[in-house]
């Protein structure tokens, strides 16, 4: 998942779409997330990078003795995805990259944006330090709207409201601290596109034309940088898993799998 999310962020219908087609579906929590925990103390001068956050996807896959999988990332999950993929070729059966980017510093390109940045911290000290659970929850479902940008379509609040509600009392909830970190890691990383351009292994890569963190030339550069990939660009997804757009991804996403079994 993306930058401060744990694995309850992604969509049930996302998952369930994969687990119809007969797939199994691992999530996880990142460092500082739901369930994860860390022994050490984070300090900036020995802050964790991405290349630390794919290192724990293989030991995930070594614990459940999962010898290949398909890789799917979004946002910072795509970053890391990607890195999984290149320093793990013979485990990656394929790789989807979901509203990412293979160098978010590139110069060449629109930096990440941070006009929705306020509206984010608004939402968080309205909502997510003093309003409770209740807070909490309608908090992350203000951001969900947010992060749409342009993009229209109904939000599933009851879903949101059910899994947040969970996640706050048995997986101890968001923190926001975490999400700083991984920022870090995420400016820390450098450029991939060499290494990707270099990738013998099927790779997708989606992204919404409306995205209004990452601007969708990331997604464009990055296809262009490996002659293999394939790509979907979606007109109404912001960055964000639409439910609407679900179905067409997953979709797009198994024909990836079927060429990485082939």
């Amino acid at each position: 998942m993306g930058n401060g999310n744990d694995a309850l962020s992604w969509p049930p219908n996302f998952i369930a779409h994969l687990v119809d087609r007969g797939y199994q579906v691992i999530r996880y929590d990142h460092r500082g997330t739901g369930l994860s925990t860390s022994k050490e103390k984070w300090k900036k001068k020995k802050a964790y990078s991405l290349n630390d956050m794919a290192d724990d996807v293989v030991a995930i896959l070594d614990t459940l003795d999962v010898k290949k999988a398909h890789v799917i990332g979004v946002s910072m999950g795509g970053m890391i995805a990607q890195i999984v993929a290149i320093e793990n070729p013979e485990r990656t059966a394929s790789l989807t990259s979901i509203m990412s980017s293979a160098h978010v510093m590139d110069s060449e390109l629109p930096p990440m944006s941070n006009k929705i940045v306020p509206k984010m911290i608004s939402a968080i000290l309205k909502h997510g330090f003093f309003g409770g659970k209740k807070g909490q929850i309608k908090r992350q479902i203000i951001q969900k709207r947010i992060l749409m940008g342009e993009a229209t379509g109904e939000i599933d609040t009851r879903t949101m409201a059910e899994t947040s509600l969970y996640n706050l009392k048995e997986r101890d909830g968001y923190k926001l601290i975490s999400a700083r970190h991984h920022y870090v890691a995420i400016l820390n990383s450098k450029s991939r596109y060499e290494a990707l351009s270099q990738l013998p292994i099927p790779t997708l890569v989606i992204h919404g034309e409306v995205d209004p963190v990452m601007p969708i030339s990331h997604g464009k550069k990055m296809v262009r940088a490996m002659a293999q990939a394939d790509s979907l660009w979606i007109n109404n997804m912001g960055h964000d898993l639409p439910d609407l757009e679900l179905e067409e991804m997953t979709d797009r996403m198994i024909l990836n799998f079927e060429r990485g079994t082939q």
